[in-house]
């Protein structure tokens, strides 16, 4: 999907908003949206045209642009703010999650210490599997060490969740088969839940991606989840041969057979089959929907298990959509954090595989019109034109005290950048458990 920009005058800076599809259209009747997010400062050629401000100074959109939409939220697009609704944060318990017993005890993060007003997320990994050509390592290497790694943060480190990105025809190889990568590391892992964040459904044919994901299911003995999301990237339509203006049709009927299928329900609407191998009642796959646009909330709320939702403003836009539905919200959260006890240095050395990350999404159409994205070529620019964010212990555990008192259930963070070697994404996990962790539970009193 393309972005647009919006100036925030509090901030000082740039905040991303989606410019959905291919609704390209100059902006013109307005409409004011206040914004009180940390994510801010990111620009690019293309948004900074759309870019509309009214002379009080307060961020406007077109409302064209506010369309029905879902972004994949495996997109750097996905951490930029926009539609922002005012209201309370409504602290909601979130379920138990049973962890490895071969964890060690002083990292439990969902212990039976914790009462039923405060308690931590999952804290999880988030891959996606790139290689780009300068790593110089086989998919085999890659795919192996990725695996080992996430066998020790769940068994070492008490980490409880592994969410897989796709998309197809990447150059670099970001992987077009979360669900058999899935499979995988079911079987290298004992209680971490695993997910897809996000399937792009409307080039997928549902009936199969329901057989797979229930298959993934009974491999990983119920710790499967499926994430699934509209895309924005034409080439990926193209090479299926489905039309672009298809997508949110296919997407509503995608995952009413997902859901379904996850139920064991008959199809009638294909003659009454009924999708194998059949969970058990109450059994099957959570079903997640990525989107930040008002469509895909109320989409998220009335027809899905949980949102993968990682703009914080949004969250009591979810909340409320949640209780008119009568549902309970439940949310995962995905950062794209620098994260060290020295956080410059971090961007310093992490910067080649950085740039080549958020280079490749802009190429994509993530930050605006392809072909008006300007690469980035020094390190600094990576905190005014992108979601990176320099995060210490203090600052990451900030944020995740934010995220515990809203309720989210899951957080999660960008593990591997594409092309580094394996041992630096290694010390940030271990850097979150030793330091970031125990600053959470300092704060919230769970010490």
């Amino acid at each position: 999907m393309g972005v647009g920009a919006i100036e925030s005058p509090a901030f000082g800076g740039i905040l991303w908003t989606p410019d959905l599809g291919t609704e390209r259209s100059a902006v013109k009747t307005c409409i004011s949206i206040p914004l009180f997010s940390r994510l801010t400062r990111y620009n690019t050629p293309a948004a900074c045209a759309a870019r509309s401000v009214g002379a009080s100074g307060a961020t406007r959109i077109s409302p064209a642009a506010a369309s029905d939409a879902t972004n994949s939220f495996h997109t750097p697009a996905a951490s930029f703010g926009s539609w922002v609704t005012d209201g309370p944060l409504v602290v909601s318990s979130t379920p138990t999650v049973t962890r490895s017993p071969t964890a060690r005890r002083w990292r439990s993060w969902n212990t039976r210490e914790m009462n039923q007003q405060t308690r931590l997320p999952r804290f999880g990994l988030y891959y996606d599997f790139r290689n780009p050509a300068f790593a110089g390592r086989s998919f085999a290497r890659l795919y192996a060490e990725t695996f080992e790694q996430a066998s020790w943060a769940e068994r070492d480190l008490g980490f409880e969740s592994a969410w897989i990105s796709e998309h197809h025809l990447a150059v670099d190889g970001y992987t077009p088969s979360p669900l058999t990568l899935a499979a995988a590391l079911a079987m290298r892992t004992e209680t971490m839940r695993i997910g897809t964040s996000v399937v792009i459904l409307p080039v997928q044919n549902p009936l199969r991606l329901a057989e797979d994901a229930l298959t993934v299911h009974a491999i990983s003995n119920g710790r499967f989840m499926l994430g699934v999301g509209l895309g924005y990237r034409a080439i990926e339509f193209a090479g299926f041969g489905v039309p672009m203006r298809e997508r949110r049709a296919r997407l509503d009927a995608g995952i009413d057979i997902l859901r379904a299928a996850f139920t064991g329900e008959q199809l009638d609407s294909h003659g009454g089959i009924t999708i194998t191998p059949r969970p058990e009642p109450g059994e099957g796959p959570e079903l997640w929907i990525g989107g930040f646009a008002p469509a895909a909330i109320r989409r998220g709320a009335a027809k899905a298990d949980g949102m993968v939702l990682p703009i914080p403003q949004l969250w009591p836009q979810y909340k409320a959509e949640c209780a008119l539905v009568n549902r309970v919200p439940r949310i995962a959260c995905a950062y794209h954090w620098i994260l060290g006890d020295d956080p410059e240095a971090e961007l310093a050395a992490a910067a080649p595989f950085l740039m080549h990350q958020v280079n490749e999404y802009g190429a994509h159409g993530a930050y605006g019109l392809a072909d008006q994205w300007v690469p980035i070529t020094e390190p600094a620019e990576l905190l005014r034109r992108s979601p990176c964010e320099l995060m210490d212990a203090d600052k990451a555990a900030a944020a995740v005290v934010e995220a515990t008192l809203a309720g989210v259930e899951d957080v999660h963070w960008w593990t591997i950048f594409p092309g580094e070697p394996i041992e630096r994404s290694s010390a940030r996990l271990e850097f979150f458990a030793r330091q970031v962790l125990p600053r959470v539970r300092q704060r919230l009193g769970l010490t």
